[in-house]
C-alpha cells in the first residue's frame, strides 16, 4: 500500500482538523511547518490522529521534498493583511518547485467575485494555486463561527451583537474544525 505525503501549510484550528482527518484516513504522511516546532509537536502529541505528523521549522524547504499533495491554509492573524497572501503564495511556490501538482486551497465565499479585502486576497491565492503546472480545489468556506468569539465583549457589555451587516441578513457560517475535516 502506498503512502501519500500531504504538506499542510499551518496547524491552526482548520489545519489541525485537516491533519487529524488525514491521520484517521490512513495512508497519509502529513508534514506541517511552525515558527516553534517544539510547541507544535507538544500540541499534536495530545491530538488523536495528529501525533504522527512530521513538524518542520517554517521556511525549511525539506518539508516539500517528496510531497504528493498540498493543503494551502493562509495564516489568519497576520501583522499586515497582505502578509497572509505572500505567505500562501510562497507556500504554493515551494510546493510547485518541489513538483507537487495537486492540492486544495482553503478560501472564502467572497473570492468568487473578488469582493472586499478577503475576496481580493483569497482570489489572488486561488489564482496562484491554479497554474499550468498545478491544479487545486478551492474550498470556499463561509465565515467561521470561531470568529464570533471576538464579539464576546460587546455582547457582555451591551447585550448586543454588532456586525457590519443588517440585522435581518442571513449569513452562512461554519466551524473551522468541520471545514478542516
Amino acid at each position: 500500500m502506498s503512502t501519500t505525503t500531504v504538506i499542510v501549510q499551518n496547524a491552526g484550528n482548520t489545519g489541525l482538523a485537516a491533519i487529524k482527518a488525514l491521520g484517521a484516513l490512513g495512508g497519509c504522511a502529513v508534514r506541517v511547518a511552525s515558527r516553534d516546532p517544539a510547541k507544535l509537536r507538544e500540541r499534536l502529541a495530545g491530538e488523536a490522529g495528529a501525533t504522527s505528523a512530521e513538524v518542520f521549522q517554517t521556511g525549511d524547504p525539506a518539508m516539500f521534498t517528496g510531497g504528493d499533495r498540498f493543503i494551502c491554509i493562509a495564516p489568519g492573524g497576520t501583522p499586515e493583511p497582505e502578509t497572509r497572501v505572500s505567505a500562501a503564495v510562497d507556500f504554493l511556490a515551494s510546493a510547485k518547485a518541489a513538483g507537487i501538482k495537486h492540492g486544495a486551497v482553503l478560501s472564502v465565499v467572497v473570492a468568487e467575485g473578488r469582493r472586499g479585502l478577503f475576496g481580493r486576497q483569497w482570489g489572488e491565492i486561488e489564482d496562484a494555486a491554479t497554474t499550468a503546472e498545478m491544479t487545486a480545489v478551492s474550498v470556499r468556506a463561509p465565515m467561521f463561527l470561531s470568529n464570533l468569539w471576538g464579539d464576546v465583549a460587546g455582547v457582555k457589555s451591551h447585550d448586543t451583537f454588532y456586525a457590519p451587516v443588517g440585522g435581518d441578513t442571513k449569513l452562512l457560517s461554519a466551524a473551522a474544525a468541520d471545514v478542516g475535516e
